[in-house]
């Protein structure tokens, strides 16, 4: 019984260093996290659930790794605000898909990136208004 108490305990005080951690941490849409943030959530949520299940780990160590955690995440996005040369190295650089209506291939396949994706992406933009835009009536009208 005493098992199911500290363990209940030790996943109440995660879940609330966690979400108080999180939002700390701030609101990002899923569409604009980068690959570090997306890490980032997964990692406090790994420590969190390591803290809560392994007995061997003391509440006081996982909540110091959680803290640690979320402050490093801090000032690294702190860092890739204000600069713009740690925004290109943590970021990268964005990459041109299409330019003066032409798709350029190369760049797509770099990014590993196919037609299929890209029309996903471009119609997240909404950039097809209509439903009768295709591939086919932009590939007449880029050429």
């Amino acid at each position: 019984m005493e098992s199911i108490y500290t363990t209940s305990m030790r996943t109440l005080l995660g879940f609330a260093v966690l979400l108080f951690l999180t939002r700390i941490l701030g609101k990002k849409q899923l569409s604009q996290m980068t690959f570090f943030t997306y890490i980032t959530g997964i990692a406090l949520g790994n420590i969190a659930g390591d803290m809560v299940v392994h007995r061997d780990i003391k509440v006081i160590d996982g909540v110091t790794g959680l803290v640690v955690w979320a402050l490093l995440t801090i000032v690294v996005e702190y860092i890739s605000l204000k600069s713009s040369i740690a925004r290109v190295i943590l970021d990268g650089e964005p990459s041109i898909i299409i330019k003066k209506g032409k798709i350029l291939e190369k760049t797509m396949a770099s990014n590993k990136l196919n037609m299929d994706d890209l029309t996903m992406l471009l119609r997240l933009k909404i950039f097809f208004r209509q439903a009768k835009w295709t591939m086919q009536s932009w590939n007449q009208m880029a050429s």
